[in-house]
């Protein structure tokens, strides 16, 4: 009697199965698709093969523009944000009212992409010195 092998392995004539995988790992055919829709992982595949696909296809990063670069256009992180919001919620208006015909807001100032979301195209018009960030004091908010 074999100690330790499974029902498959017996049947199989008692040779045991190959070494250990991480259950983690997804294999067959299912596997390489994934890995191909994930750019990071399948730029990854192609940088250990030289392709020099693989460097264009990685992702940028988190964010793009990077942080530092915005947070140079503008006083504080704080104005970054309102004044992001504030732009994404105007891209976000002008395409719900691009199907009804009443154009109230500006559209993008820059190339948008499919699927791009309305608060990344707000921080690259940031970015490029389209917007104009202005500070508002206690004063003008009270008059």
């Amino acid at each position: 009697m074999s100690v330790g092998l499974t029902d498959a392995a017996k049947r199989r004539g008692g040779a045991a199965s190959g070494p250990a995988r991480d259950p983690r790992t997804p294999t067959g055919r299912a596997a390489d698709s994934r890995l191909r829709s994930h750019p990071l992982l399948w730029g990854e595949s192609l940088k250990t093969k030289g392709s020099p696909v693989a460097v264009e296809s990685r992702a940028e990063g988190i964010t793009y523009p990077p942080l530092d670069e915005l947070l140079e256009k503008t006083d504080s992180k704080y104005s970054l944000v309102i004044e992001a919001a504030r732009r994404a919620r105007q891209i976000n208006a002008y395409y719900s009212q691009l199907s009804e015909g009443a154009l109230e807001h500006v559209g993008p100032l820059v190339e948008t992409y499919q699927h791009e979301k309305p608060l990344s195209i707000a921080l690259r018009e940031i970015n490029d010195g389209l917007l104009e960030t202005s500070t508002v004091t206690v004063e003008e908010t009270e008059a």
